[in-house]
């Protein structure tokens, strides 16, 4: 139950974002062809991240220097925060590279590099730079059972097919019988169909739930096998009960402590004439302790 009303609440919330994405219109600040071409692949709320570095490049950013090294253009822009950036534009490539490594923390463009965009008339971003996190198409996923095409063709992609078809099996069946429910013909000829399909499939004899095992069982609801070789184990178990000593020690409760300080002998304090359980250079700390 908690499964399933985790997964409701993000498809809930996953649909609800591609709602805003595809009927809000935001709000152009320039007339840079890329800043639309921006508006058009990104999200509501990555777009107004990518559009402060756009204005930004586009009103407060300026040159200072430039050098060409071999096929390479070397340019020092200065940013609003007076903050000087090398920017590196490899001509052969048409790849960029920015000493401020905002696309590598958070995915984005900084406006050092959109600078360079504004200034060589660049109409859209590059593939190379848009990636797959921040669009608005990627987000049919798992979650919804319609994996994107670069998530179902990719080799490291967790989306097991066999899932995702049984997946689709039940979203078919439960909006069949919500379709035949309100009429008794309908309904009744839907449970005809399925049992005659039933026994051209399985010629009558379909495997229960109860008659699985429980590694049958696992794999179905996992949707994948176990592993011929298990890597990840539990941790050894300890006794030291929060000690950190490879003894087996246990801590002594207070009132353990006490006993053990009770047994003890008593000695003379030498600035204090008394007898107790503590010397000279303690002796007023010690004290206070008996006294609260």
């Amino acid at each position: 139950m908690h499964y399933n009303s985790a997964l409701d609440a993000q498809r809930n919330l996953s649909e609800r974002l591609d709602f805003v994405d595809a009927t809000k219109v935001p709000f152009l600040s320039t007339e840079l062809l890329f800043e639309n071409h921006a508006a058009y692949i990104y999200t509501n709320r990555i777009f107004q991240q990518v559009q402060n570095e756009i204005v930004e490049a586009h009103q407060r950013c300026r040159m200072t220097h430039f050098e060409m090294e071999d096929n390479t253009e070397i340019y020092t822009i200065t940013d609003s925060l007076r903050n000087k950036v090398v920017v590196r534009h490899e001509v052969g490539t048409e790849s960029y590279h920015c000493d401020c490594k905002l696309f590598l923390r958070r995915g984005i463009l900084c406006c050092h590099i959109f600078w360079l965009f504004k200034n060589h008339d660049v109409k859209e971003i590059p593939d190379t730079y848009i990636g797959t996190r921040w669009l608005k198409t990627p987000f049919l996923k798992s979650i919804h059972c319609d994996p994107s095409e670069e998530a179902s063709s990719s080799e490291f992609s967790l989306i097991d097919r066999k899932r995702v078809v049984t997946a689709k099996l039940h979203s078919l069946y439960f909006r069949l019988v919500q379709r035949a429910q309100s009429n008794d013909d309908d309904i009744v000829a839907l449970f005809d169909g399925m049992e005659e399909l039933s026994q051209k499939l399985f010629g009558g004899t379909v495997p229960s739930w109860s008659s699985m095992d429980k590694a049958q069982r696992i794999e179905g609801l996992y949707g994948a096998s176990r592993p011929s070789v298990v890597n990840v184990h539990p941790p050894d178990v300890v006794s030291t009960k929060g000690s950190g000593s490879s003894s087996g020690k246990r801590i002594a409760s207070a009132t353990e402590k006490a006993i053990i300080l009770q047994n003890k002998p008593k000695r003379r304090c030498a600035k204090c004439r008394e007898m107790g359980h503590h010397d000279a250079r303690n002796c007023g700390r010690e004290k206070g302790k008996s006294k609260m």
